[in-house]
């Protein structure tokens, strides 16, 4: 019996973002990831044994992690860069690789992706399989959160398929589907309440279908000074295609980079998420803010507004400071009537390539009622 809402809370769903998290900063670097390694202000010309021969490349990429959800620990990618055909010249690298993390919650994952982009990047495709076992921590839903956590475990098998074609007569605008299918088992410690609770365990399998729009003139993947990026999915998960649930669930962000004097960048986001009455509780809405544990604040619905400013004060050095606020309500209709959620704080950038824009970021963020600090590689949006 699948648990419901109320008594448990968002799990397989971060599962599932950490593990997108360990490939998609490598996948995003697939048309870079041969100047990682260059000396400062050598052009790499691909890595080609003979002239118009380009051969494929592996590559290491070590990605230290600190978040309050899982802890601190590493993440490591080994990539494999395909040469590029001939007829996709203009496209992004394709890219296959696997990548593990651990952290010091004994949390841990496995992956594998592989990226691909055909016709001159008119067709974008990408899956992931993977494996996590998490520990985390449980805070209760909507407004309801408890004084004192309950610790939990999640188990999860995940495989993602996503495939994109881009819209006839644009240059940046992308639709296609998405299917994302977790197989987990979770367990919660109840004796923290009261010795006499037995723990509580269940299997959940969701087969979640989705149609994403995306939107896409950024300068830079890395660190966008200008541009701007859209994402808007809406998905379905129904037993007719293997899942314990039936619901729907519609979210979009967008993010604009605005470049101001010289070396100064406003970075703006705004998202909004709803879920069906009849989700599951791992795929609540949440607020991806800084401050506080992921999954401390979620509910059906949730909106956030995110603002960062970020100076570059030397070639490979940078300071950002930034504030965010969220809500998450039971639904759309009452996120005005909820309470607002806030956080501040401050972080450096350091260019560890000289020839990238690809930082090592370190922020520190306090929020009403929780500070933490973070280390990973790139941007937080």
């Amino acid at each position: 019996m699948p648990l419901k809402i109320n008594t448990t809370v968002r799990s397989s769903s971060l599962a599932f973002a950490v593990i997108l998290n360990l490939t998609c900063l490598s996948v995003d670097a697939a048309s870079r990831v041969d100047d990682l390694y260059a000396k400062p202000g050598e052009q790499v010309d691909r890595v080609r044994d003979e002239p118009g021969v380009e051969k494929g490349k592996w590559l290491p990429v070590p990605i230290p992690l600190s978040n309050p959800t899982i802890g601190s620990g590493l993440q490591a990618v080994l990539l494999y860069l395909h040469p590029k055909k001939q007829a996709d010249s203009d496209a992004p690298n394709a890219t296959s690789g696997i990548g593990a993390m651990y952290t010091d919650s004994d949390s841990k994952a496995l992956a594998a992706f592989h990226d691909n982009y055909f016709v001159n990047d008119r067709f974008r495709f990408r899956g992931l399989v993977g494996t996590m076992d998490f520990n985390l921590q449980f805070y209760g839903v909507g407004s309801s959160l408890i004084k004192d956590s309950i610790d939990y475990n999640i188990k999860a098998d995940t495989a993602m398929l996503q495939f994109l074609g881009r819209v006839p007569k644009t240059k940046s605008w992308y639709l296609g589907l998405r299917y994302l299918a977790i197989e987990s088992d979770l367990s919660f410690s109840l004796e923290e309440i009261s010795p006499e609770l037995p723990d509580l365990e269940a299997g959940i399998t969701v087969s979640n279908l989705g149609l994403i729009l995306n939107y896409d003139t950024r300068d830079d993947n890395y660190y966008p000074t200008k541009g701007s990026y859209l994402t808007a999915v809406m998905s379905e998960d129904s037993e007719n295609w293997g899942s314990d649930f039936d619901y729907s669930k519609n979210a979009a962000q967008y993010v604009y980079y605005l470049p101001l004097a010289d070396q100064h960048t406003l970075a703006l986001k705004g998202s909004l998420s709803d879920v069906g009455d009849e989700a599951p509780f791992f795929m609540l809405s949440t607020l991806s803010m800084r401050g506080f544990a992921g999954g401390r604040y979620l509910d059906n619905s949730s909106t956030s507004v995110h603002a960062e400013w970020r100076y570059k004060f030397s070639p490979r050095w940078g300071f950002v400071g930034f504030t965010e606020a969220g809500r998450v309500a039971s639904s759309i209709d009452t996120l005005s009537d909820s309470t607002t959620i806030t956080s501040y704080g401050a972080g450096l950038r350091w260019q560890a390539i000289a020839s990238k824009k690809i930082n090592i970021s370190i922020d520190y963020a306090i929020s009403d009622d929780d500070e933490a600090a973070y280390l990973r590689i790139g941007e937080s949006f």
